[in-house]
């Protein structure tokens, strides 16, 4: 995804370009370390997506990486899955402390999601938001059990995924270690990932299932 755009980038030799003082973004309330990443799926669809790295060889380049995040996302927009031109967008970019941090915002759910599909190359479908019942016609598993959530908070009972893929809810079905934030009320979780003060942590990258109104 555009997470490793970042990284093969940091890996080739470049040389360093003056750093500008921009004021720092976030994306909801997450808090990323380095190496992390994390979305929000806000109220209006829209969804703001982080990637928080280290920046700290001398030959690094900002500006030559941000341009090619920029060609990145020129390239996805100007594609058949991107709904318009402005679908994706460089929201922010800056480096401080050593660290680089990119933000970008999809205009939908959908835009986001088929953003990590091409960026993954998936041949199964392993990444999904949207209806259950859509997830569920496009091959996503709802396996094992699913623990309950109220008020961003576990209730101690559990679903089985079976009873789930009849639910009238959403679904994000994805694959990578990653923080993700909802407006929306989250109702399931998968095993895989805890939930705290609102913000789910995806401890790995086996699949996992968000189900939320």
């Amino acid at each position: 995804m555009f997470k490793r755009i970042v990284t093969a980038f940091l890996i080739m030799g470049m040389t360093m370009a003056v750093l500008s003082g921009c004021a720092k973004k976030e994306v909801g309330n997450i808090s990323l370390k380095s190496g992390e990443t994390g979305f929000y799926l806000q109220k209006d669809g829209t969804v703001e997506y982080e990637i928080y790295e280290k920046f700290d060889e001398s030959y690094y380049d900002k500006k030559e990486l941000k341009n090619k995040i920029k060609e990145e996302l020129d390239a996805f927009n100007a594609g058949g899955s991107s709904k318009s031109l402005e679908s994706a967008k460089l929201e922010y970019f800056g480096v401080d402390d050593e660290k680089v941090k990119v933000i970008m915002k999809f205009s939908s759910a959908t835009d986001f999601m088929n953003y990590l599909i091409e960026c993954n190359e998936e041949e199964n479908a392993t990444t999904y938001i949207g209806k259950i019942s859509d997830a569920v016609a496009a091959g996503i598993p709802f396996k094992g059990e699913f623990t309950e959530i109220s008020i961003n908070e576990p209730t101690g009972a559990v679903a089985k995924g079976k009873d789930l893929r009849e639910m009238d809810l959403n679904v994000i079905a994805i694959k990578e270690k990653m923080k993700v934030q909802l407006d929306s009320s989250i109702k399931y979780i998968s095993d895989n990932c805890t939930i705290k003060d609102g913000i789910v942590n995806i401890n790995d990258s086996e699949q996992t299932i968000i189900v939320y109104e």
